[in-house]
């Protein structure tokens, strides 16, 4: 990347952080939100570390990010908030290099951590306790692993199994995510994978999944994750 490259990028990721920064202190809790909060709570002061007595119909992963952060600043309603903001703001340097992979454009790289910084949506959903900022920002490091080039020779490509790896943590996370499947299959077929990436990318998806999996298992009394999420939704 030229010297103006990382200067705009840098400019880039100044500006989203200026966009986004007010919001993190403006707006009280959505009723999600304070769901999603005081599902981390639980965790953070141990009271129920593995939401045993919660009724938990989505992944886990976003409510243990967040209870990382509680004994660091204190049970605030921005502490939950971090993980969406820091998520967001790393997303627009990685939506410049999977633009840059995927064309070999600069300019494109460009453009896209311009329009990353100040999407009104980016911006409105940084500053929240929701799990798409996080979802997104697995989607897209899945994408850009995804979309490695082609080495010659021999060399292993980790690319594949950081593509799986970075799925998997995008599905424990949100199950929308499944819904992005066919935008990682599509990148990695023009990428031209072979059994072995297929089999890499399938084995780094499989072994996080185990996590959430694993989790569900030691609490069988608390209800099944899917169960209760369609029981919610209908």
């Amino acid at each position: 990347m030229s010297r103006f490259g990382r200067y705009w990028l840098l400019v880039c990721c100044w500006l989203g952080a200026a966009l986004r920064w007010r919001g993190l202190f403006a707006n009280s809790f959505h009723a999600d939100e304070a769901l999603f909060a005081g599902w981390a709570r639980h965790i953070a002061v141990w009271r129920d570390p593995l939401l045993l007595t919660q009724a938990v119909d989505k992944p886990p992963l976003l409510f243990y990010l967040q209870a990382l952060f509680y004994p660091l600043f204190g049970p605030v309603e921005w502490a939950a908030r971090l993980p969406a903001f820091v998520a967001s703001l790393l997303l627009i340097p990685l939506t410049a290099q999977l633009a840059r992979r995927l064309t070999g454009d600069r300019v494109a790289g460009g453009i896209a951590a311009g329009v990353m910084a100040a999407a009104p949506l980016a911006v409105q959903f940084s500053a929240t306790a929701f799990a798409d900022p996080l979802l997104t920002f697995w989607l897209v490091a899945a994408l850009y692993a995804a979309a490695e080039p082609m080495r010659s020779g021999t060399t292993p490509r980790f690319g594949p199994l950081w593509a799986g790896l970075l799925f998997g943590l995008a599905l424990t996370t949100k199950y929308q995510a499944l819904l992005f499947a066919p935008l990682l299959l599509g990148v990695a077929w023009l990428g031209g994978w072979q059994r072995a990436e297929w089999a890499r990318a399938a084995a780094g998806g499989a072994a996080i999944m185990l996590l959430p999996l694993a989790w569900q298992l030691v609490r069988p009394q608390a209800g099944g994750l899917v169960a209760l999420q369609w029981a919610n939704i209908g």
